[in-house]
């Protein structure tokens, strides 16, 4: 991608497609690897890390960090890769309860009691928990949190900001 971006013919013969990206070498690749081969083989071509926490616990994605960090060295990478991590979550109304079945219907392709067991490790159904864990998270290092509504509702953005504001 990254030498299609730059405009280079990638396969003899085939002209190089378009338009050009408007960012100078293209957007940021984000890798969701997280064992330790597929990190060694994204390290070598990704900007950063695309992570997912059900909790989000902040000692687990520090230590995924650190494996992301370590591969980035291992790979003779002289840039620090991108750190972001995402976690679902519900607030308002029966916000625990939204949350958990969301999640159990989510992770259901787990076998029902496996899809409970990781659905109750969700934990963004409190504004307080939220603000909690994002501050545990920037100092894990993370450098972007992406937070995944469990609804369709667009006034869950609403309580969001209240949240966080």
């Amino acid at each position: 991608m990254k030498r299609i971006w730059l405009g280079e013919e990638v396969i003899d013969g085939v002209p190089c497609i378009g338009p050009a990206p408007v960012q100078q070498g293209g957007p940021p690749l984000w890798t969701a690897s997280m064992g330790p081969k597929s990190l060694a083989r994204s390290a070598k071509w990704a900007d950063g890390l695309a992570g997912f926490s059900l909790g989000p616990d902040a000692d687990e994605v520090a230590g995924t960090f650190a494996a992301v960090r370590g591969a980035w060295s291992d790979a003779g990478r002289e840039t620090k890769p991108f750190l972001t991590t995402s976690s679902w979550f519900a607030l308002g109304p029966d916000a625990k309860q939204r949350l958990h079945t969301y999640a159990s219907e989510y992770l259901s392709t787990f076998g029902p009691k496996a899809a409970a067991a990781m659905a109750d490790l969700c934990s963004l159904s409190d504004p307080g928990v939220l603000r909690e864990r994002m501050g545990a998270l920037e100092e894990a290092g993370c450098q972007e949190f992406i937070l995944v509504p469990t609804t369709n509702d667009p006034s869950e953005i609403d309580r969001l900001l209240d949240a966080i504001a």
